[in-house]
């Protein structure tokens, strides 16, 4: 005969061999029909039930820290299965429900600033700001590619700078405002005007204002360089170039 169970929300039919499930994750109570009592069924049918409601419980105040606004929209028994996409505003949905009205300062924060805080103003600021670091980088780069200009080749440097005094140029390579370099052909300090250091670090490049040789000593514009034995300082179609005496 069947088997019909109603206890604290929970519907469950069994039939014979079989069982039902009717609104709850019944399944494997199935065996419990075939080989136990009305009884067994239904203790083992409330046990779960009472799990599922602890299951949905966690669930809710869960969503509830989540998206406050969705306990809201039960609370006026709106149907979230009307929602076909991803981005409904339930803010909005709330505000139609409860019929609520925002003053008019705020349905324009951004205008509001704007007057405020005088946005027109603040766009000059930052268009002139802007402009002047344009203008200092492009001072900077031409410092390196105006000639005349001393190409220094790296072969196994060690480099000792500050972090925050690098800053990258893009395809020209990295501009380090102070730096000491050692390498084969000796040591290299920068102290002011910078030098700039290609992206594949194979060669570095310094301005050759205020060029001075000094037997193995030599000096430009913030700049001094001490050549190893065997290395010279070369002039070549208006630049200088490092490179290992030929015996």
């Amino acid at each position: 005969h069947p088997v019909h169970v109603v206890d604290r929300g929970v519907d469950f039919r069994a039939e014979g061999e079989g069982a039902e499930k009717v609104g709850s994750r019944l399944d494997f109570v199935a065996p419990l029909v075939e080989g136990g009592s009305v009884g067994d069924v239904a203790d083992a049918a409330v046990g779960i039930a009472d799990e599922e409601r602890v299951h949905a419980g966690e669930f809710l105040r869960l969503l509830n820290e989540l998206a406050p606004d969705e306990q809201k929209l039960y609370d006026k028994g709106f149907d979230f299965t009307t929602i076909k996409t991803g981005d409904v505003d339930l803010g909005e949905k709330v505000k139609d429900l409860y019929g609520i009205e925002l003053p008019a300062i705020c349905r324009d924060v951004a205008g509001s600033l704007a007057v405020n805080y005088n946005i027109d103003e603040i766009n000059r600021e930052e268009e002139k700001r802007l402009t002047d670091i344009k203008e200092n980088i492009d001072r900077q780069i031409s410092t390196f590619t105006e000639r005349p200009v001393v190409f220094v080749e790296l072969e196994s440097p060690y480099f000792d700078f500050e972090p925050e005094d690098i800053h990258s140029l893009d395809t020209l390579g990295t501009l380090y405002h102070a730096l000491r370099v050692s390498d084969n052909w000796g040591k290299l300090t920068v102290e002011r005007g910078g030098c700039l250091v290609a992206n594949n670090y194979r060669y570095l490049r310094i301005t050759a204002r205020g060029f001075k040789v000094d037997k193995n000593r030599i000096t430009g514009d913030g700049w001094h360089l001490i050549l190893n034995d065997d290395w010279e300082l070369v002039p070549v179609d208006q630049n200088y170039f490092i490179r290992k005496l030929v015996p």
